[in-house]
């Protein structure tokens, strides 16, 4: 059966008061920067336990705690008249959430869990999950879409689908209005310069510019496998386009989110080479294989509902990167 539901929902007002859960780190930022500048007001609650809140506009209001502070969540929320919240503070990584079960648990559904409970408490409806294309399997037939069956493989896979069976629930018992993005990997920084990956992430694209910049010495992963990577800006569009999208109407929209484009690694590496001008070294240990989505995605209804036009390119994505890495730390303005 397919597990997408499109109900047809009326567009909400232009601009809005959203909380961001998750703000401060990589992706997270780059949303936040975007619905500044769409003239959206934004609230970021993050725990920093991968985030950074350096790299947040000293203007934005932020607290640091669990998504799931059922107490600290609710005077925020007192504090701060919110229209949607936009949940991007899932863990990745499949491999470790083997390894951790107990925290994968806690992060991504139970904080998830008690999270949407304060909100639908305090008649906040409105709700983007950015999940993962990891909700497939590994044995996923690629290309995924909407409507492809999932055989979650992992902890990670398994979560997501009970935190989209849950919204499915509340859309039935609480009225809520959401939108899920499953996503694959993402890269870049945003298109105007003023955010990125910082140095040391475990995100492949933002390792390979620190082995061209020199602060790192090699990326490590196994193999060459095919990899679908998705410019940052893009994902953030398709989330700031969705908040329009969320309406007074109970209902629930899934996106597969990827670029619809595979290339291997080693391609990959070498178009990073041609742009940065220097050679990056790789090694055979399995390093970043645990941040790596194999995962491909029909991205056809995104195209035709969210972004209207063809994801960029490898080679946009891998420019931007290379020019953040280059400005770090001096584009970090908290103005």
């Amino acid at each position: 059966m397919p597990r997408v539901r499109v109900p047809s929902l009326a567009p909400f007002f232009d601009n809005m008061r959203v909380l961001v859960v998750g703000g401060a780190g990589y992706f997270g930022s780059c949303l936040v920067h975007e619905l500044l500048k769409r003239g959206d007001e934004v609230v970021v609650i993050d725990n920093l336990i991968t985030g950074h809140r350096e790299i947040l506009p000293k203007k934005v209001p932020f607290f640091q705690m669990d998504g799931g502070l059922v107490m600290g969540v609710s005077d925020v929320l007192r504090k701060h008249a919110i229209d949607a919240c936009i949940i991007c503070s899932l863990l990745n990584g499949e491999s470790k959430s083997r390894e951790l079960p107990f925290h994968y648990y806690h992060n991504n559904f139970i904080a998830v869990f008690y999270l949407l409970q304060t909100l639908i408490r305090h008649g906040i409806r409105r709700v983007i999950l950015s999940s993962s294309l990891a909700i497939y399997g590994s044995d996923a037939s690629n290309p995924v879409d909407e409507n492809t069956t999932i055989h979650p493989a992992s902890p990670l896979g398994k979560i997501m689908a009970q935190c989209e069976d849950f919204l499915t629930d509340l859309v039935h018992a609480e009225k809520l209005s959401c939108i899920v993005f499953r996503m694959g990997n993402i890269g870049g920084a945003a298109v105007n310069g003023t955010i990125g990956s910082l140095p040391g992430s475990n995100n492949l694209v933002a390792a390979m510019m620190d082995v061209a910049y020199g602060s790192r010495e090699q990326i490590s992963l196994a193999g060459d496998p095919a990899i679908d990577l998705l410019h940052v800006a893009d994902a953030v569009e398709a989330h700031a386009i969705a908040l329009r999208r969320l309406g007074n109407r109970a209902g629930m929209e899934i996106f597969a989110l990827a670029s619809g484009t595979a290339l291997p690694l080693a391609q990959i590496i070498a178009y990073a080479e041609n742009i940065t001008h220097r050679k990056i070294c790789t090694g055979d240990e399995n390093v970043l294989d645990d941040s790596i989505c194999t995962v491909r995605a029909n991205v056809t209804l995104a195209m035709r509902e969210l972004w209207r036009r063809k994801p960029m390119a490898i080679d946009h994505i891998l420019h931007d990167a290379w020019e953040w890495r280059k400005k770090f730390p001096k584009t970090i303005a908290n103005d």
